[in-house]
This record gives C-alpha cells, sequence and structure tokens, in this order.
C-alpha cells in the first residue's frame, strides 16, 4: 500500500494571483452591460407609453400658459405668428389646436431650443445675426421636429430613467466615473440621431411654407467655423457640414429646389435692446 505523503499547500492557496484591479475593473463592465441592459428595456416600454401621449396632452402636462409667461418672456408677434404658420399643415395630428408658447432669451450665442410641453426658445443673437427668413424658417421648423417627434419628453425620461438606476448602484469614484462615461457617450447617441430627424422634418417643413429650400443652410454655415474636429467629437450635434451635404442629398431625393427667393430678415436694434432688458432665461 502506499503511503499517503501530504504536500506543503502554495502560499496563494488563499487568494488569486489576479491583480484586485483587473476583477475590479471586470465588475464594473459586468454591471455596466447589465445597466445598459436595463436602461434599453426600460427606454422600450417608455417609448411606448410615450407614443400614447397626445401632443395635445403633452401640452396640458407639461406646457406653459399665456398668462404664466413674464413679461418679456414672449416673442415678438411677427415671430410667434411664423411658428404657427409654420406648424399649420401638421396640425392635424392633434384634434384640437396646441398653443405654441415662443419665448426670447438674451443671449448672444445663435441657438434656438424647445423644451417639454411645446415652449421654444430663440436668443437674440440667433434673431439679430439671421439674414434672411429661409434661415429663420429652417431653424424654427428644426425645432418643430424635435416638439412632432416627441424628442424632448423622451429625452426627459431617459435622463430620470439613467439618474434611478445609477442611484440603484454604489461603486466608488472610479465606477462611477466610468458608468459616467458611457451614460454620456449613450446619450450622445440619442442626440445625434434626433438632430438628424428633426433637421429631416425642417426641410419638409420649409418646402411646405416656400415651395423650396433654398437659403436653409445660412446657420450651417455661421456656426461651422466655430466648430473643431475636438468640439464634434463630444457635441450633441453632427457636424455642419455633414449635415448640410445629408440634406442636399435628401433636397435633390424628393425634387425640392435648393434654388428660389432669399428673402431678407431683420431684427431690429430697438426690438433687440427690449428683449434683452426685459427677457429672463428660462
Amino acid at each position: 500500500m502506499t503511503k499517503f505523503k501530504p504536500k506543503t499547500p502554495k502560499e496563494s492557496v488563499n487568494y488569486t494571483n489576479e491583480h484586485p484591479l483587473k476583477d475590479y475593473m471586470a465588475l464594473i463592465l459586468g454591471l455596466f452591460l447589465l445597466l445598459g441592459l436595463a436602461f434599453l428595456c426600460f427606454d422600450f416600454f417608455v417609448g411606448k407609453v410615450i407614443d400614447q401621449i397626445t401632443l395635445k396632452q403633452e401640452v396640458e402636462w407639461f406646457g406653459t400658459s399665456s398668462s404664466q409667461l413674464k413679461r418679456g418672456q414672449r416673442s415678438k408677434e411677427k415671430l410667434s405668428l411664423l411658428i404657427d404658420q409654420l406648424w399649420l399643415p401638421f396640425s392635424e395630428v392633434s384634434t384640437s389646436a396646441i398653443p405654441l408658447n415662443v419665448k426670447t432669451i438674451s443671449q448672444e450665442e445663435m441657438n434656438a431650443f424647445t423644451g417639454v410641453g411645446a415652449n421654444f426658445y430663440f436668443t437674440t443673437g440667433l434673431l439679430k445675426k439671421t439674414k434672411s427668413l429661409n434661415s429663420l424658417v429652417f431653424v424654427a421648423c428644426h425645432e418643430l421636429g424635435h416638439f412632432y417627434h416627441r424628442h424632448v419628453l423622451r429625452r426627459s425620461s431617459r435622463v430620470i430613467i439613467m439618474n434611478l438606476l445609477f442611484r440603484m448602484v454604489g461603486l466608488g469614484s472610479l465606477g462611477d466615473s466610468l458608468i459616467g462615461v458611457g451614460s454620456e457617450a449613450l446619450s450622445l447617441k440619442f442626440s445625434r440621431d434626433d438632430e438628424l430627424e428633426a433637421d429631416t422634418f425642417a426641410l419638409d417643413c420649409q418646402q411646405k411654407y416656400l415651395g423650396h429650400v433654398a437659403g436653409f443652410d445660412e446657420f450651417f454655415i455661421s456656426i461651422e467655423k466655430n466648430e473643431s474636429k475636438y468640439l464634434s467629437f463630444i457635441s450633441t450635434h453632427p457636424k455642419s457640414a455633414a449635415r448640410i451635404q445629408e440634406l442636399k442629398l435628401q433636397a435633390i431625393a424628393k425634387g425640392f429646389s435648393l434654388e428660389g427667393e432669399i428673402i431678407p430678415w431683420s431684427y431690429e436694434a430697438k426690438e433687440a435692446k427690449a428683449s434683452e432688458n426685459e427677457t429672463e432665461a428660462p
């Protein structure tokens, strides 16, 4: 009979030879993948719920009534009238009229954005520096496109979902940073897709209003000089040159004319001064 000879165990028997940071990174990656999957599932179901919310209900629940607007926040009558006229061909999506709240913000940067509940904001810088009505029409149509496609409501719901998921996870500063980077990348993907979809809507909207899409690229050309390779990568908006090229291809494919009358637009200095003195940013 062979006599059993016990061996001395290795010193590493009670711990792994792998660096602990490797296990930590694997844990973070696995957790991030689980959070991403959970986010996509929640986003899918929330999206289905949003699809059941009509534009009229969104305005009733999240909009700002005229009585709630502070002095100076409402844009000039001609801008409000323009927005109403641009929306008119698309108003059939609602069973009744939807009040569109148009407001100006005292800011030199050329910008416009859409809030939940059909609230549209235009900076005085945009209104002063825009040279043609064609360009203003395209920008306004683009913002209407965000409302039409429910981008703002969906984006707001995604932010809430992300925050809820992240609050459920207790990690150190490194883990929080990694998850934060992932969430930003996911947010940029959705934002860029939304911008392109709103661009397509704007092209159709301008065609309906002017009968052509000449001058749609004025705004992009104006801001293109301030873009850089790296800024574009981290921006929620695709590069202007790429957007212009894509929209030109769409216009040609749809038979929209890129030639047409360029209608001058001017924002009176006294109007701009009044807005700067009275307007409060939301």
